[in-house]
């Protein structure tokens, strides 16, 4: 160009004009070193190319004079290439972010579920099953005198001799007088447990009814020291049964051996259902008909008739009061 370009006339000249304006990032500045790199490629500094071409179009000179330097076409397509490897993808930083971000989210979400899930299915009979119990609350071996974390009623109980268990007190000639013993300090209804309990049977009597029992209350008949509103565990006459409250029976009863044996009982309770072993066997699993609020009383009854050494036919060796 021999005279001064007018800027009105020249595209080229308005866009390094409106590059420079709207500055580096810009759809202009952009567009005019794409077009400006064709020429001279080997100028690093963007800002200085843009300056130079409008200085050389407004003094009058083509911008084209601006030549390309060696290796132009090369450059040309590496450049061409890396900018189509990058992609439009984001920052690695900005993806790292979102990636964690959607991670807690998820995590969260998955929480909330599970919760609500739990909340959805309240525990059944198999949960109590499944639940194994470990911590000892009371662990009572029967040598001596009545540890104090049981409270006797009825006619008292008594260690048998030689300290071998606990039997019943002595009863009427031709009736039966109850009596037993119960923990202290009753247990509430929303806390598991299970009562662990070793019997030894010298053999089949009706003199002995032996009864683990839970009870909502320590108000007993009384002369059988009995109370309506019980789960119990029955060992009479050789058989073991298990009864629900106002004495449902719950399944048929269980034949015990003729001869001499010892029998390990395990009844495990929560608010709503009851599972009772005989030394690893399910006698009964199902709900045990307790209220749901009631206190739990957990304890030994002995119905006794006569006396003698036919009452220590069936004795108590331990009991075990259990937690989670």
């Amino acid at each position: 160009m021999s005279q001064a370009t007018d800027f009105e006339t020249d595209p080229f000249l308005r866009l390094l004009t409106d590059a420079l304006r709207a500055g580096p990032g810009s759809p202009q500045w952009h567009e005019a070193v794409r077009q400006l790199r064709t020429i001279n490629p080997d100028e690093a500094d963007e800002y200085r190319l843009i300056v130079t071409a409008r200085e050389h179009l407004e003094s009058g000179r083509d911008y084209r004079t601006l030549r390309a330097g060696p290796g132009f076409t090369r450059k040309v397509f590496d450049s061409i290439e890396r900018e189509a490897a990058r992609g439009p993808g984001l920052p690695l930083a900005s993806a790292i972010a979102i990636v964690a971000v959607l991670a807690v989210v998820g995590t969260v979400l998955a929480l909330v579920l599970l919760l609500m899930r739990s909340a959805e299915q309240p525990p059944t009979v198999e949960d109590l099953s499944r639940t194994y119990f470990t911590q000892p609350a009371i662990s009572s071996e029967f040598v001596g005198a009545v540890p104090p974390e049981w409270q006797t009623f009825g006619a008292p109980p008594q260690i048998a001799g030689a300290g071998r268990g606990l039997r019943g007190g002595n009863g009427a000639p031709g009736q039966y007088r109850g009596g037993g013993i119960r923990v202290s300090v009753p247990l509430p209804a929303d806390q598991s447990f299970a009562v662990e309990m070793t019997v030894r049977a010298a053999r089949p009597t009706d003199q002995v009814d032996l009864r683990l029992f839970v009870s909502e209350s320590t108000e007993f008949s009384t002369e059988k020291a009995v109370s309506p509103r019980e789960f119990e565990v029955r060992i009479f006459r050789g058989q073991i049964g298990v009864f629900k409250p106002v004495a449902v029976e719950a399944g048929s009863p269980v034949k015990l051996p003729d001869g001499p044996s010892t029998i390990r009982l395990l009844l495990k309770m929560d608010r709503n259902f009851a599972v009772v072993e005989r030394d690893g066997v399910r006698l009964y699993a199902g709900p045990h008909g307790l209220g749901a609020d009631a206190p739990r009383w957990p304890g030994v009854r002995f119905l006794t008739r006569g006396d003698g050494a036919a009452l220590e036919d069936v004795l108590v060796q331990s009991i075990r009061l259990l937690r989670p």
